[in-house]
Formats: C-alpha cells, sequence, structure tokens
C-alpha cells in the first residue's frame, strides 16, 4: 500500500489512529483489498490489487488529492486506474452557513479531466446516506 497526503490534517500520513475520523473509505479498502482464503471476515476483491490511500474528505481538496493519485497512477506502469472518489461538494455562503453546491470549479473539473486522460475512472457515490428505493419488482430495497 502507499500512502499519500492527508489533506485533513496536513501531513503525509492520511491512515487513522483508532477513534480518529469517520473511517469513510475503510470499508470499500475491506471489499477492495482483504486478504484471500485466511479464513478471517471476507475475501476480497483482488487482495494483490495495488492500492493507494489519501485523505481528504471534509477539507474541500479532493482534486489535489486526485491530481496526486493520478501523478502516482502513472508511475505504476498499469493500463488503467480505478479511484474511489468523495465529492466533497459544499461552499461556505456570505453569512458564514455551509451549503451544497451543484457545481464543479474549474480546478475539480481539471483534475477530473486529467483522471479521464489518464485512464483513470472514477467511482463516487451518489449519496453518503442509505435511500429506499422501489425495485423492478415493487419491493423496497437499500
Amino acid at each position: 500500500m502507499k500512502l499519500g497526503r492527508d489533506r485533513v490534517d496536513n501531513d503525509n500520513n492520511p491512515l487513522l489512529a483508532d477513534g480518529e475520523g469517520n473511517e469513510h473509505g475503510t470499508f470499500d479498502l475491506g471489499i477492495i483489498a482483504a486478504t484471500n482464503n485466511n479464513d478471517i471476515g471476507i475475501d476480497g476483491i483482488n487482495d494483490q490489487a495495488q492500492v493507494w490511500v489519501g485523505r481528504a474528505i471534509g477539507s474541500g481538496k479532493w482534486a489535489e488529492s486526485l491530481r496526486e493519485f493520478v501523478d502516482e497512477f502513472k508511475t505504476s506502469g498499469q493500463p488503467n486506474g480505478l479511484v474511489n472518489l468523495s465529492l466533497d461538494l459544499t461552499q461556505q455562503n456570505p453569512d458564514g452557513t455551509i451549503t451544497t453546491r451543484y457545481e464543479f470549479t474549474p480546478q475539480e473539473r481539471e483534475a477530473l479531466e486529467y483522471a479521464r486522460q489518464n485512464h483513470v475512472l472514477i467511482v463516487a457515490a451518489a449519496a453518503e446516506w442509505a435511500v429506499r428505493l422501489p425495485n423492478q419488482w415493487g419491493n423496497w430495497c437499500w
């Protein structure tokens, strides 16, 4: 596992200490890279995957983190990359309140295009909470 920058604490260690942060992304990392055939928990999708970890959720600097990942990916020699990205789309209004914004900044658009041009697929959650939706058979699913 390669470690990128932590843009929340502004240091070079994106790993969380016990009880620190919200462990956003840890679940996904476990699904992707959990050790296979060890009779502990689940088998990962690919326990040989080259994994890079950065932390930016809540800092407003996800585009910087994405560019850092793409730069690192370009040195890997792999033909394609994948990034699980949380889009931290908030803004501070003139009255000091924080609200959701609905457009990317020019820097964010540039970072997404940089990833696309370098064969990096973006996986981004549509929401950070459970939503009940009817499926095609009329049942409800999460």
